[in-house]
């Protein structure tokens, strides 16, 4: 009789540690899934990011060649005071 006690106990400890293992494993299935979206999601903004950060670069650049530019042809424009430009085409 103790026996089969015994071993109905380990029975039931078994399917206790199954159950839980199981459970464990969804848990664990779950978790990695929601890492691997905010991973994604991460991935993402970080691209998004860096497409800003190039956008402001070359607007800097463009602002900086849009400023020589002007520097360069309003010294360069044709005086319209009747005195002769410094140079001509």
């Amino acid at each position: 009789m103790a026996t089969m006690v015994g071993l109905s106990a380990l029975a039931a400890d078994e399917v206790g540690a199954r159950a839980t293992a199981r459970a464990t494993a969804e848990q664990a299935a779950a978790v990695r899934a929601a890492w691997t979206s905010a991973a994604q999601a991460t991935k993402a903004l970080e691209r998004l990011a860096e497409r800003h950060r190039l956008a402001t670069v070359r607007a800097e650049l463009a602002a900086e060649e849009r400023a020589v530019d002007d520097i360069v042809t309003g010294r360069y424009r044709p005086r319209t005071d009747g005195e002769e430009g410094t140079w001509r085409d």
